[in-house]
């Protein structure tokens, strides 16, 4: 009778007896870092091998198009004194998709224009290219080099308004639309008088109309694209330029357009005199279409009177005067009014 206890606390001392816990010894961790430094090796290596491999085709694509490239001449004559694009166009096209490569593909486009736009456009006729993305970025860049250069011609304002046009369709073209390309054919007769000012308001509206997308795929861009905000620059500056000596009433609007959308960037960049500048040539155009002086807007802007512009006034000026901007353009529409342009300020370097 008296070993039962005796057992019982055996029992219970056998049960509360606390459970060792395995620690790692010096040599279990070695183990393991060897195990992970393998591994990490073997990862490294894969990494280090497919970027040389990516860059060893990089320097084979290279080199074939540079193979290539002799075969650019122009093509022979035919009987009639003509030439045939045949041969460069077959060149073109293999340089084309040797490629390979977005970045690539955007230097050819902007390198060779008019040769990128014509094999391209060529097949996209067929519509055999409505899902190559990389052709289609190929298109859209050339359209925008081709219509640049039409631009500078008053005679090609219709058919240079027309390729920047095409440009924002095929940037704004969703991966899955199946819709048709209607593509702008480059052998459109320019106008023997000069563009009416219809034609030269539509050409800078489309300008301004393809700068305003690239800064907005620029903005929503991770990260943000600095090439996206030059471009929209340098578009919207062209835009003034074309227009900045134009009298006629619609012109004028867009190059107010232009103003207010450089002055908003250079805002946002802290460069106050650059954004003062485009705030204040907007300004004079719109109290030369309304009648209404720019010396009430532009005090505001300079609160102090001391001759100085404030950043934060300029901003809030700038959003004024983009929404009266809305309704200039809802109200005085085709009046066929001939205003004087303000005097012009040398472009900022």
């Amino acid at each position: 009778m008296d070993e039962e206890p005796h057992n019982l606390d055996q029992s219970q001392q056998s049960q509360q007896a606390p459970v060792k816990k395995k620690h790692l010894t010096w040599e279990r961790t070695i183990e393991i870092a060897k195990l992970v430094a393998t591994v990490w090796v073997a990862l490294l290596g894969s990494y280090v091998t497919f970027q040389f491999n990516e860059h060893q085709h990089e320097l084979n694509r290279i080199e074939a198009i540079a193979k290539m490239l002799p075969q650019m001449e122009d093509g022979s004559k035919k009987d009639d004194g003509s030439s045939s694009h045949m041969g460069r166009d077959g060149a073109i096209w293999a340089i084309f998709r040797t490629a390979n490569n977005r970045t690539m593909l955007r230097d050819l486009a902007a390198l060779f224009p008019e040769d990128i736009y014509r094999v391209v456009s060529s097949i996209a006729r067929t519509g055999e290219l409505d899902h190559d993305k990389d052709a289609l970025v190929a298109l859209q860049v050339s359209s925008e080099k081709l219509a640049a250069q039409y631009s500078d011609d008053p005679k090609h304002a219709e058919l240079a308004s027309k390729l920047y046009s095409q440009a924002l369709v095929l940037r704004e073209r969703k991966a899955n639309d199946t819709s048709p390309l209607r593509v702008v054919e480059l052998t459109s007769i320019g106008s023997t008088t000069g563009p009416t000012g219809d034609q030269m308001a539509g050409l800078i509206s489309s300008i301004n109309n393809l700068a305003d997308q690239h800064l907005k795929d620029a903005t929503v861009a991770k990260p943000k694209s600095t090439t996206g905000h030059w471009e929209s620059k340098q578009l919207y500056k062209r835009a003034r330029h074309l227009g900045k000596d134009n009298p006629d009433e619609q012109v004028q609007e867009q190059v107010m357009r232009a103003d207010l959308a450089l002055a908003s960037m250079y805002a946002s960049d802290k460069l106050i005199e650059d954004a003062y500048k485009y705030l204040k040539e907007a300004l004079e155009i719109e109290a030369k279409i309304t009648g209404v002086s720019e010396a009430g807007p532009l005090s505001k802007v300079d609160k102090d009177k001391n001759g100085y512009a404030h950043l934060p006034e300029i901003e809030d000026s700038i959003k004024d005067a983009q929404v009266r901007l809305k309704t200039i353009l809802e109200t005085y529409v085709e009046k066929g009014i001939k205003i004087t342009p303000p005097a012009q300020a040398p472009d900022s370097k």
